[in-house]
């Protein structure tokens, strides 16, 4: 009896001691929310190392991030940013709001509302992450110029990568598995979508839906297979060249009124249980299937079956030339108002897409009160290609400016490598008040990323980092006069544990110009050595 009594008493001990330890485990797993401050200081974990402006995760993480800081890096590390799951709005894995040139990368996101969010936000990198079961895995609002690159979302509710008024981004690289929509684009112009991989999705593998804007955008050499849609389109004026369309229950779908006016040609359609599908059947969408002749349009795997008597026997635009050209004799009709007048005989098999270029920019240090014209990049493209392919009026850089088109244009070797470069310019004046007034960098490294597309649409990308000097202007009046120095003997002597403001002992983050999180007679030292300077 009393061995019993003994052995309840230990049970229950070890119940409660196991419940105990469940309780403070669940609870470590939601316990708030870490940010990145805009004076750079990391609150609510010690699982995130700082280095100048890289933070680096050293173990699991269990909370949301919120960064507020331009300019920094987040590296993950490999390691996991997890959520609990709940389905709260609220409730991103990271979250971005109105920020810029920032890199997140290496990290696995899984369990949130969004795992990646970016609201209101320009410039920003996301870079071989890893999102899985969350609403979405990366979500843009309302967010420009952004490059998600090497990137995988799989298993996501709704779609593994969201575009909602969001134009000018680059995708490459990415692979979309098994969610409902793989890649799904809202009222967005100009991206560009190259490399990607989206399959096995229960919906479709890329949705492009512009039925309120332009479009414009370009989907080249991505693959799109075993969804329900390969590529669905609701909107119009888009690109679609070098795709891979297979194994879809429907390859390409037209919805409604708007999917008219689309260039599709050099796509491979392969074993699509239907290779196109128009809806409402009865409505004439007019797209583009074929890039001229001899160019061609694209490659249909039941072309043979269809037309069992056709053959190519014959070349020109008018197939009444004897000799075989590559082209079928005959087009693809896909519903009285769309044909495929010079369908592939053969699989289209592209050049390799060029994804990355090699980039100079002159001068490496930018003064920001520098009254010069022009700064320089000199491109240089991978073996295979000629910089006489680029189209000139397709460069932009940061996805903001143009080349000057009355600066000089040449090719030559600038850095005699023996491989030609294509020199361009762009406006000083210009690059200057991007950086000051977007970037809001006034002193320190800037990455400029150029794109560009080669003549036949090809898209190119290249980066290059410049340092850019103009400290001391505290007040962002574009001039280091009296007041800035004013600025900053006010708040002598604090540092970020101060109350933030303007006034006496009030810590003021402007002030701080060597970043070294106090405010000392160092940095009224910057502000004086700078004093009279004026942003042109």
């Amino acid at each position: 009896m009393e061995k019993k009594a003994v052995s309840g008493i230990m049970l229950t001990l070890l119940l409660t001691s196991m419940l105990t330890l469940a309780f403070n485990i669940q609870s470590a797993k939601a316990s708030g929310t870490i940010y990145i401050r805009a004076s750079g200081v990391v609150e609510g974990t010690d699982k995130i190392q700082r280095d100048g402006d890289t933070y680096t995760f050293t173990d699991n993480i269990y909370e949301s991030i919120v960064i507020e800081r331009d300019n920094i890096v987040v590296d993950g590390a490999g390691y996991t940013l997890q959520g609990t799951g709940d389905g709260n709005i609220f409730y991103d894995g990271i979250r971005l709001w109105g920020r810029s040139n920032v890199t997140i990368r290496n990290i696995e996101v899984t369990n949130f509302y969004y795992g990646i969010f970016l609201i209101y936000s320009r410039n920003n990198t996301l870079s071989g992450n890893t999102a899985s079961n969350n609403k979405r895995g990366l979500d843009l609002f309302s967010s420009p110029n952004n490059t998600l690159d090497g990137n995988t979302v799989s298993d996501n509710e709704w779609d593994g990568i969201f575009l909602d008024i969001s134009s000018d981004n680059v995708l490459t690289g990415n692979i979309a598995s098994s969610n409902y929509n793989g890649i799904n684009l809202w009222d967005s112009d100009d991206n560009i979508f190259a490399g990607n991989v989206a399959s096995s999705n229960l919906y479709g593998g890329i949705c492009i839906r512009t039925p309120n804007t332009p479009g414009n955008n370009v989907l080249a050499g991505n693959t799109a297979s075993n969804n329900n849609h390969g590529i669905h389109l609701w909107g119009s004026s888009n690109t679609i060249t070098g795709n891979n369309i297979t194994n879809n229950y429907y390859g390409m779908y037209l919805d409604y009124v708007f999917s008219t006016s689309n260039a599709i040609y050099h796509n491979n359609f392969m074993d699509n249980t239907n290779q196109v599908y128009s809806y409402p059947s009865t409505y004439p969408l007019i797209n583009m299937w074929n890039d001229g002749y001899p160019s061609g349009g694209n490659y249909w795997s039941d072309y043979s079956t269809r037309y069992p008597t056709v053959k190519d026997e014959y070349r020109g635009e008018n197939q009444d030339v004897l000799g075989s050209d590559g082209i079928w004799d005959s087009p693809y009709v896909i519903d009285t108002a769309n044909k495929d007048r010079f369908p592939l005989v053969n699989l289209w098999s592209p050049t390799p897409p060029v994804t990355t270029a090699t980039l100079d920019i002159d001068p490496d240090t930018l003064n920001l009160r520098s009254k010069g014209e022009w700064i320089t990049a000199y491109i240089e493209l991978p073996a295979g290609h000629d910089v006489n392919e680029i189209d000139v009026s397709s460069i932009m850089l940061n996805n903001t400016i143009s080349v000057d088109s009355f600066a000089p244009i040449q090719i030559g070797d600038h850095d005699s490598d023996g491989i030609s470069d294509l020199m361009v310019k762009f406006s000083r004046a210009e690059l200057t008040l991007y950086i000051y007034d977007v970037q809001k960098i006034k002193h320190g490294n800037v990455t400029l990323t150029l794109t560009g597309k080669l003549n036949d649409g090809t898209p190119f990308k290249s980066s290059d980092v410049i340092m850019v000097m103009l400290r001391g202007d505290v007040n962002n009046d574009r001039v280091i006069d009296i007041l800035d120095l004013a600025l900053i003997a006010r708040a002598l002597g604090t540092d970020v544990s101060y109350p933030k403001g303007t006034g006496w002992d009030q810590w003021n983050p402007n002030a701080d110009l060597n970043l070294d999180d106090k405010v000392d007679v160092k940095d009224l030292c910057i502000s004086g050595s700078g004093y009279g300077a004026t942003i042109p």
